[in-house]
């Protein structure tokens, strides 16, 4: 075949495709593009349809919930079945996913049926696929405030310009007529602004050079020599406006973006490390979690499956708001009410079973230390009580040791005395 070339002799084959033998008619690329926009419009419509048999019927149980939980509520009333049919158009249309899949249904309708320019519009379903190009937008619409604020005084700031260049005969001769009114020249001065490097002084500089001395210079009118001559308004005029409105004002604008940026991705950073590190239910740490069921393989992951699955809990609460009000028991009854309030007291916070065990472990820990303990002070008294004894001993033996010296002493000298008398 024609399509597939030897890029080498002496090599293996690979396989190359050729499109010269391929001849692609402006009518044979536009039904292949229908016959695209069209399978993606029947898929689309497919999936607003999946759509509306999922989200219709939630939708509209949700409306007559919030009619019965109303005050003037009356039961069979057709005012409040109509109201409550508006309700759940309303709740089914504002959801973003019912949304979304609308809006490429329409798109898709649109390339079919319209321009092949809605078709490309749905390019930008990458968007939500992706969470950080949702941060980039949101980092743009976030300081909405600040963009007005500063958008507002660009505005000032470029009318004052051209304020002036109308106002100027030298400026008025720089625009080449496009300021001959007040408007037309704020126009022209915003407007170019944008356009040109260096704002609209180099748009100015560069017309001015494409008028005159490029074509003087090709006719031989100016010399190489030429001196050249700087007018102090147009040095001026443009150097303020570049400095001013496209290096510091248009400046400030990035600045707030890539703030906002930053700002957004520390938010998704924290709440990703708060998903992926912490419990949902508990609130403890993995790292707790780990270390305490580490001699019982109860860690994070048991944690999370067994212990506390995030959706045990939702199924919970989808008992609890299903099951009639009659029928519930003490405990039901009780968290019910909390969730009715939005009270999340009934959650187990900083609480769970491998720590339990824990601080079991640790409580009886404390109490063998304050056993130990208190053994400890009661010997150490017993001793301050038996070294109390032997002072009082030694005392009392030192005294009796006293005495005996004494009457050996007084024997003594009575014997020394009287030598008739024997000794004692």
């Amino acid at each position: 075949s024609d399509v597939y070339k030897r890029q080498d002799p002496s090599s293996a084959l690979i396989p190359t495709l050729s499109f010269e033998s391929m001849e692609w008619s402006q009518e044979r690329t536009d039904l292949t593009f229908n016959i695209f926009f069209l399978l993606q419009m029947i898929l689309s419509l497919i999936i607003f349809f999946f759509f509306i048999i999922k989200m219709a019927p939630v939708s509209f149980e949700l409306a007559y919930e919030d009619l019965e939980n109303a005050l003037d509520y009356t039961g069979n009333n057709f005012k409040h079945k109509v109201k409550g049919v508006f309700l759940g158009l309303y709740n089914f249309f504002s959801d973003y996913a019912t949304v979304s899949a609308l809006t490429n249904t329409l798109l898709a309708a649109l390339g079919v049926v319209s321009s092949r320019f809605w078709v490309a519009l749905l390019l930008f379903e990458v968007i939500k696929r992706y969470p950080i190009l949702l941060d980039v937008l949101q980092s743009l619409y976030r300081p909405w405030k600040q963009f007005m604020y500063v958008g507002l005084v660009i505005f000032i700031t470029v009318y004052c310009f051209g304020f002036y260049a109308y106002l100027d005969d030298f400026m008025r001769t720089r625009y080449k007529g496009a300021c001959h009114t007040l408007l037309p020249c704020t126009i022209f001065t915003f407007d170019f602004n944008w356009k040109s490097d260096g704002g609209t002084g180099g748009y100015l500089y560069n017309k001015m050079e494409s008028d005159g001395f490029k074509e003087n210079l090709r006719k031989g009118e100016y010399e190489k020599d030429t001196p050249f001559e700087l007018n102090p308004k147009s040095f001026i005029y443009d150097n303020l406006f570049n400095f001013i409105i496209t290096m510091f004002l248009v400046q400030i604008w990035g600045g707030l973006i890539i703030d906002a940026f930053s700002s957004l991705r520390e938010e998704t950073e924290k709440r990703l490390d708060i998903t992926e590190n912490y419990c949902f239910i508990c609130g403890n740490h993995k790292d707790t979690l780990e270390k305490a069921g580490s001699n019982k393989n109860e860690g994070w992951s048991h944690h999370t499956k067994r212990e506390h699955n995030v959706w045990a809990y939702v199924f919970y609460i989808a008992y609890i708001r299903s099951k009639p009000q009659n029928d519930f028991t003490g405990v039901e009854s009780e968290v019910a009410a909390k969730i009715e309030k939005g009270d999340i007291s009934w959650f187990p916070c900083n609480k769970a079973l491998v720590l339990q065990n824990v601080q079991l472990e640790k409580e009886e820990e404390d109490n063998d230390k304050e056993i130990i303990a208190k053994e400890g002070r009661a010997l150490q008294t017993r001793l301050s009580a038996i070294l109390r004894r032997m002072a009082k001993v030694q005392k009392q033996m030192s005294e009796k040791k006293e005495l005996i010296a004494s009457r050996l002493k007084r024997g003594a000298s009575s014997k020394a005395q009287d030598p008739r008398k024997g000794t004692i």
